[in-house]
């Protein structure tokens, strides 16, 4: 299949939640530094350099791999899977990435969403004990319902599973973990996946885990995932 080569202009495009620095090879969400790979990065570029622009897989896999001849688009379909989830989002969930069905994929530039913070106490058993919020639901479900379950905001069942559990507090008893600092993402209740930033302070009598302090960050991105969560 021959294709012809794709070279677009540098623009200066800003995406107050996303920067691509095409000069440091540097990609920031949200603050947050994510580390990609050399083709992963390359792809990111292309689709932030043109945004709105609907580029066919033949345009993206020329120039990333500056070929005339490419078998399929395979490999790019699981470059965009594996950038996807790095970004925070799917195909099921775009945000910034969004494919055209039957044509390609499209670069949607976001605007910076509202800040909001949580402040969670569970117990050792990883049951929520309280929560502190300014707003009325937490990722789209009501607090005072979700207070005295193993609410952890995941399609992975396996944070819940008590032995499981039990397990990471033998772990940080014995290593003496104090806190943790991570950027996870949740699912929320009506299916949209956020990347929240998380600091975790394990609270300890002696040398026994009694529970956990979770302070969270979060972005609501766009107009539309914010109604959605109301």
């Amino acid at each position: 299949m021959s294709v012809t080569q794709f070279t677009a202009p540098y623009e200066s495009v800003h995406s107050k939640t996303l920067t691509v620095s095409e000069e440091t090879r540097e990609v920031h969400l949200g603050g947050e530094l994510i580390e990609l790979t050399r083709t992963e990065f390359n792809l990111l570029s292309i689709l932030y350099r043109n945004p709105r622009r609907v580029l066919t897989p033949e345009v993206l896999l020329a120039s990333l791999w500056d070929s005339d001849c490419v078998p399929d688009s395979h490999p790019l379909e699981v470059y965009i899977h594996r950038l996807r989830y790095k970004l925070g989002e799917s195909g099921r969930y775009p945000r910034f990435i969004h494919n055209v069905r039957g044509v390609g994929y499209r670069f949607e530039p976001q605007p910076e969403g509202a800040k909001h913070r949580a402040h969670l106490r569970y117990d050792s058993r990883a049951v929520l004990c309280s929560v502190e919020t300014a707003e009325s639901n937490l990722w789209g479900w009501d607090t005072q319902e979700i207070v005295g379950t193993r609410f952890i905001p995941t399609r992975s069942s396996i944070f819940r599973n008590k032995q499981f559990v039990n397990l990471l507090n033998r772990v940080c008893e014995a290593a003496g973990i104090e806190d943790l600092k991570l950027s996870p993402t949740v699912t929320r209740q009506d299916g949209v996946v956020v990347r929240v930033h998380v600091h975790m302070r394990c609270q300890y009598e002696g040398s026994r885990l009694t529970g956990m302090a979770v302070d969270a960050t979060w972005f609501d991105h766009n107009k539309a995932e914010i109604r959605s969560a109301n």
